[in-house]
């Protein structure tokens, strides 16, 4: 098998524990907005789409073969620009379940039903190459720290790999390294490509307006529900 060409079909690949052998997407919070900034990222570096001020313009002439990005890049508008932050978080709590169906039908991942004695079945998904995405997350982990060494690396798999520190994937980074770096991290995050940077600023967002919601009653688990799409099938629970 060969890995998917896109980061978001990597960034979930790389959301499978290897150690219990199940997608771990329970507790990522930010996911689905992960994955609409890394589809972000792929049109930013493929030059489909261009900053502007901020905002996210729209380059005629370059035109995308993935679904995906296709329809991410067709809901860029010149004449009503948005933000990278703004882009991040519309339809995310689409986006896993999109990635998901994407990975299916290239055989990355397959559903599968477990039966436990006197438990009712669930549905998990199981991983086509664990060899492939182990090889992926330790390169993307060595990626970024030789980004905070001060050393060269592949753009893309920084990107990638900075994409999972602000989704806390811990998969690929610790969470004691990330709290160790965090301060070389957050350098990295600011002058990285804008749809990372919009990432970060659209989980700020999200989390200032639930914060204030909270005070007035709403609960904080509304929070999870909106970025990784709660029990629609992110996959967080296996499926």
């Amino acid at each position: 098998m060969y890995l998917p060409d896109s980061l978001h079909g990597q960034l979930y690949l790389l959301a499978y524990d290897r150690d219990r052998h199940r997608f771990a997407l329970d507790g990522l919070w930010w996911f689905g907005y992960a994955l609409r900034a890394a589809m972000l990222t792929d049109l930013y570096l493929s030059g489909s789409i261009a900053d502007v001020k901020g905002t996210v313009c729209p380059v005629r002439g370059v035109r995308q073969v993935d679904p995906a990005l296709r329809a991410v890049a067709s809901s860029v508008d010149a004449a009503e620009p948005k933000t990278w932050a703004w882009l991040t978080a519309a339809d995310a709590e689409q986006a896993p379940a999109l990635v998901r169906g994407q990975l299916q039908g290239d055989g990355w991942v397959r559903p599968r039903r477990r039966h436990g004695f006197g438990i009712p079945a669930r549905r998990r998904l199981d991983l086509g190459d664990e060899h492939l995405v182990e090889a992926l997350a330790e390169a993307v982990a060595r990626s970024v720290r030789h980004a905070i060494g001060g050393r060269s690396t592949d753009p893309r798999l920084l990107n990638l790999g900075l994409l999972a520190v602000l989704t806390e994937l811990p998969t690929v980074l610790s969470d004691e390294y990330r709290v160790r770096r965090s301060v070389v991290l957050s350098e990295l995050i600011a002058t990285a490509a804008p749809p990372i940077l919009g990432l970060q600023q659209a989980i700020e967002s999200t989390v200032d307006v639930t914060r204030s919601k909270t005070k007035e009653g709403v609960v904080w688990a509304s929070v999870a529900s909106i970025a990784c799409g709660g029990c629609g099938g992110c996959g967080g629970c296996g499926g």
